[in-house]
């Protein structure tokens, strides 16, 4: 059974994937958001993961990039048990190697741990200091942003104010 939700209307579908996809793409040709219930401390959570199959950005980027986000919301938290790699592809209608993928880059960066007996678990935010070589990494992904937003005409004062926006609304737990 998946549950979700689309144009704040509530669907329950007991589906195979291909009507699934079939029915999102009719209603939806570019996104959709689907809703994975997954048992985490003997409570119910539902994680919404956005994922936009006609984009330029590939899938596994597109799902690591939702669970560090939701990781930065706090919707996520330490000890959270994400859903096993077979179960959010065949919930997403995608390759398990895509999800496998996803899961290998958040843990290599230390968003999450493998753990043979609990499966894939949330380490949270990291409270350690930065280290060099992560500062560089974000250095380099801001170089490239800067650029092409300086060669669109923003001055260095709309991109500090969108930086400290976006860091605001992280303190506040009200990323969008």
């Amino acid at each position: 059974m998946l549950n979700f939700n689309l144009l704040n209307t509530n669907f329950i579908l007991l589906a195979k994937k291909n009507f699934l996809i079939k029915l999102l793409d009719k209603i939806s040709p570019f996104c959709y958001t689907i809703h994975i219930t997954n048992i985490t401390k003997k409570k119910r959570k539902n994680m919404f993961i956005k994922i936009d199959i006609n984009s330029d950005i590939p899938i596994y980027i597109q799902i690591k990039n939702e669970i560090v986000g939701l990781i930065a919301k706090g919707e996520l938290k330490e000890g959270d048990k994400l859903p096993p790699v077979r179960k959010l592809a065949a919930d997403l209608g995608i390759n398990l190697h895509t999800v496998n993928k996803a899961y290998n880059i958040l843990r290599q960066e230390g968003f999450i741990r493998f753990n043979k007996k609990r499966g894939t678990i949330v380490l949270g935010r990291n409270i350690n200091k930065a280290s060099e070589s992560e500062k560089e990494k974000l250095k380099s992904i801001l170089r490239t942003v800067v650029s092409e937003y300086y060669c669109k005409n923003f001055s260095r004062e709309d991109i500090k104010e969108i930086v400290d926006q976006l860091y605001d609304e992280l303190e506040n737990k009200i990323l969008v």
